[in-house]
C-alpha cells in the first residue's frame, strides 16, 4: 500500500469509526486535565501570533456580522427576542429594579474578599433582596461550591 493508498485508508476508517474517536478523545481530556491544560498553553505558545491576528480579525468584522444577520433574518431575530423577554420576564425586572436601587456597586459579602461584587437574587419575585458577589465567588456560588 503506498502512501496515498494509506491516506485514503486513514480517511475512511475515521470517518466510519468517528463516533469512537471522540468518545476516546473526551474521555482523554476528562481524564487528565492537567496535560489538556499544558498542551492548551504550548499550543497558545507556538501559535501567538495566529491568536493576535483572530482577535482583531473577530473585533473587526463581529459586530459588522451580527448586525448584518439581524438584518437578514428579522423574523428568526423577533422570534428569538421574544422568546428571551418570555422566559426572563421575572428576571429582567428584578435586575432593572435593582440597579435603581443600587446604582453602586458594593464589596463582595464573602470574609476576606475586598473585589467589587455583582448582584445575587435569590428570588427573583423579591428584587431587593440581594446579595453582593464577586465574579469568582459568584461562579462558585452557581456551581454549588460556595
Amino acid at each position: 500500500m503506498n502512501k496515498e493508498e494509506r491516506k485514503e485508508y486513514n480517511k475512511k476508517y475515521y470517518a466510519e469509526n468517528q463516533d469512537k474517536y471522540i468518545e476516546t478523545s473526551r474521555l482523554w481530556y476528562k481524564n487528565n486535565p492537567e496535560k489538556k491544560k499544558e498542551y492548551a498553553r504550548q499550543w497558545r505558545l507556538k501559535n501567538h501570533k495566529k491568536i493576535e491576528q483572530y482577535k482583531v480579525s473577530f473585533n473587526n468584522n463581529h459586530p459588522n456580522y451580527i448586525k448584518n444577520w439581524f438584518k437578514n433574518n428579522a423574523e428568526k431575530a423577533s422570534i428569538i427576542f421574544r422568546r428571551y423577554r418570555e422566559k426572563n420576564q421575572r428576571r429582567i425586572k428584578a435586575q432593572k429594579i435593582a440597579n435603581k436601587a443600587y446604582p453602586i456597586k458594593q464589596i463582595c459579602n464573602v470574609m476576606g474578599c475586598n473585589k467589587l461584587g455583582e448582584k445575587h437574587h435569590f428570588n427573583y419575585d423579591k428584587p431587593l433582596e440581594i446579595i453582593w458577589l464577586c465574579r469568582n465567588h459568584h461562579k462558585e456560588y452557581h456551581k454549588g461550591l460556595l
